[in-house]
């Protein structure tokens, strides 16, 4: 077999040409180590615990007789309400308090790092993954529950904040009546102006704290109950495809490496 030799005599220092020569004339040893590379990584994917995904989904059209015709960006932000309050953090913090109380070793810490929301179109699909998959049904069939009690009270707050602004929106009419000229209901009468000034600032907060409630949500949704597709939960099939790629690149890499290693011996020798 031919002697690896230098890119030049008399200049020390790394010769990526040469050592890419020097690489394919020791091919065998690049192939052992990616091969035992990939078996490593393949080995890898087969010792990791396996994980069990379990979740549900959430569907939501918008009712536009009630919202009028809508751009898309106004379309995506009132989908986007719904998936949020899903994967809120103060949502999930209830979760994992009711998951304790049931028995569930989680935190809200975990509950981040292990659940995905993802929308398609108009639905939203929640998953939770744990080695245990009684467990990930129990932490889907919590944040099932949880979710959607939060869900509905922030609908019935999004409705009561249209008829409180419904509302405002007549007083302040009436109030500008009331300024102008004397009008012929005794609602509107200039002597009543305090009692709808009065009316006006409850009617306000009342209408802030209404907004706050629907935390981000349309009365003009109409969103489905929860359908639990994901019952029972399915193993999540492991990446042994990327883990066995992975330990080849290092083989290849850890091969080339040594092949630079016996180059810069047989020179130096």
């Amino acid at each position: 077999m031919p002697e690896l030799i230098s890119a030049s005599t008399d200049q020390e220092g790394f010769a990526p040409r040469q050592a890419v020569v020097n690489a394919l004339r020791r091919w065998w040893m690049l192939a052992l180590t990616v091969a035992a590379g990939g078996c490593i990584g393949l080995l890898a994917s087969f010792l990791r615990p396996a994980q069990y995904e379990a979740g549900f989904t959430v569907t939501a059209i918008i009712n536009q007789t009630i919202s009028g015709e809508l751009v898309e960006y106004s379309e995506d932000v009132q989908y986007e309400s719904v998936g949020g309050l899903f994967y809120a953090p103060w949502l999930l913090e209830r979760v994992a308090a009711r998951a304790a109380q049931e028995g569930y070793p989680v935190d809200l810490t975990y509950l981040l790092e292990h659940t995905t929301v993802e929308r398609r179109l108009s639905a939203w699909r929640m998953r939770v993954r744990h080695a245990d998959p009684a467990v990930a049904e129990g932490l889907a069939r919590i944040w099932q529950s949880v979710g959607e009690a939060e869900l509905q009270s922030a609908y019935a707050s999004a409705i009561r904040a249209d008829a409180l602004q419904l509302h405002l929106d007549s007083l302040e009419s009436c109030l500008a009546r009331a300024a102008s000229s004397p009008p012929a209901g005794v609602q509107c009468a200039s002597d009543a102006l305090p009692a709808l000034q009065q009316e006006l600032k409850q009617t306000g907060k009342e209408l802030a704290e209404a907004r706050a409630g629907a935390r981000g949500l349309s009365s003009s949704l109409v969103i489905g109950p929860a359908g639990f597709d994901l019952l029972p939960p399915r193993p999540v099939t492991a990446p042994r495809a990327q883990l066995a790629l992975a330990g080849a690149l290092i083989g290849l890499v850890a091969g080339a490496w040594g092949v630079q290693l016996r180059f810069d011996g047989a020179r130096l020798g």
